[in-house]
């Protein structure tokens, strides 16, 4: 601060120190010109003491005085810290090949919007760390030995339900996306997706929207598209007395072996034909072989 008329106020940022606003450094530095340059400091060291720490004040012959005020990270109030300063983004990453989980701390060092919260080499691995660290989002790995992809994600969907995990996968199977997607997964990324588009995903994920590559949607989309197998609709107890009608007992015969009536019998074989298409028991029966219901 030079006794001229004019003021200097810096500001320093770093991990364990947050400077206090530009507001409060000129207003005490306003006051401090008012005054002679003795007391104007005297003023500032007064203030400053109310919201922060000791002011550091360095002082030059002919140069003035420069002060600079910081306030230890651990005092800070909620209320202190500036309003457009977010909390990153805590992700846990489980996959079972080294190289993969480093490449994704490389990448999370690079956004501050993310932080690596953990790591794990497997499913179960995973969900142990998932209940103690509690991070915002996971990347999971499908493939894996021992507790897979999807069964981890089961896991954390139960005990951890705050927590997002989004699919991280090298394989675009039908079978499992729709896994994942029913374990609770919000998200299904193939590993070559960018970095963009992962950082997104997992933004996304944070706010509870779900991401998913185009490949998985497509195959959504075929697994819709598809017709249900033939027999799908079968009841456990129609699909008992078909194995019986395979073995060419009547009516009154199934009926006695499983202890209902006749009349129930033969609405389950009516069930059958038409659940089947068949216009008879013996195409009923050859329906049946063709499509694997029965051996």
């Amino acid at each position: 601060m030079p006794s001229g008329n004019s003021a200097t106020a810096e500001l320093r940022w770093s991990i364990r120190h947050y400077a206090i606003t530009t507001i409060e450094i000129e207003e005490m530095l306003q006051v401090a010109l008012d005054r002679s340059v003795a007391q104007g400091l005297g003023i500032v060291r007064e203030r400053a003491t109310l919201i922060a720490t000791q002011p550091r004040i360095e002082t030059s012959l002919g140069q003035g005085a420069r002060v600079s005020l910081a306030r230890p990270a651990e005092t800070m109030t909620h209320e202190s810290k500036p309003m457009n300063e977010a909390q990153p983004i805590r992700v846990l990453v489980v996959d079972d090949h080294a190289v993969v989980r480093s490449g994704l701390a490389a990448f999370m060092s690079a956004f501050p919007e993310v932080e690596l919260a953990g790591e794990a080499e497997d499913g179960e691995r995973g969900v142990l760390l998932c209940n103690e660290l509690r991070p915002d989002v996971v990347l999971m790995d499908l493939v894996m030995p021992g507790m897979d992809g999807i069964a981890a994600t089961a896991a954390i969907h139960r005990s951890c339900p705050e927590t997002q995990v989004i699919a991280l996968t090298s394989f675009k199977d039908e079978s499992l996306v729709q896994g994942a997607l029913q374990a609770g997964a919000i998200g299904y990324l193939l590993k070559d997706a960018t970095a963009s588009e992962l950082i997104q995903a997992i933004c996304a994920a944070h706010e509870g929207r779900s991401t998913l590559s185009p490949e998985a949607v497509e195959a959504l989309v075929r697994t819709t598209a598809q017709e249900p197998p033939l027999g799908h609709d079968l009841t456990p107890r129609e699909r008992e007395v078909l194995v019986l009608m395979a073995d060419g007992l009547t009516n009154g015969e199934i009926a006695a072996r499983l202890t209902i009536s006749r009349s129930t019998a033969r609405a389950h074989v009516s069930n059958i034909l038409s659940k089947l298409g068949a216009a008879s028991r013996g195409e009923a029966i050859a329906q049946a072989l063709r499509h694997g219901l029965i051996s």
